[in-house]
């Protein structure tokens, strides 16, 4: 096992990263789950202040993690990304003349992946006319207001 110098006074194993980097992620998680930073273990005033600081920083990501996580173990697809293009269709094979927008989207999906380890991404594609765009808005801020 090599052993990497990252300070002039600790030497870390790869395996002493891994374990350092699973005790905090846990830590992080259960403070945000429990929405209480406590410390049982003796640790300095300044590794209490680092680690503090950093909690706080990250609070927002780390519970963002947990509700996708929470949403893909419960067999949810998860919208990540929404990428939209306007065309304008000049002609078809059954109309020669035909000049009608239509909306291009595409919606990043995610959802979990066989072995519970890692998601699957896929993207969902569809086109829509500026009709059925209207009844789509209509609908989430219908789905928006039972929401709030």
């Amino acid at each position: 096992m090599t052993i990497t110098n990252y300070n002039e006074d600790v030497e870390w194993t790869s395996e002493d990263i891994l374990t350092t980097k699973r005790i905090i992620k846990d830590f992080f998680q259960n403070c945000t789950i429990n929405e209480s930073f406590q410390i049982t273990e003796n640790v300095s005033e300044t590794t209490l202040t680092a680690l503090r600081e950093c909690y706080e920083t990250r609070k927002n990501d780390i519970e963002q993690y947990l509700i996708k996580e929470s949403f893909l173990r419960a067999g949810h697809n998860l919208v990540e990304n929404i990428d939209w293009k306007l065309k304008w269709i000049m002609g078809s094979s059954k109309l020669v003349s035909i000049r009608e927008p239509i909306l291009q989207l595409d919606l990043g999906c995610v959802q979990q992946g066989p072995d519970d380890l890692r998601p699957q991404e896929n993207i969902i594609n569809f086109e829509m006319t500026l009709e059925q765009v209207d009844d789509l808005i209509s609908a989430l801020e219908i789905i928006k207001s039972e929401l709030t």
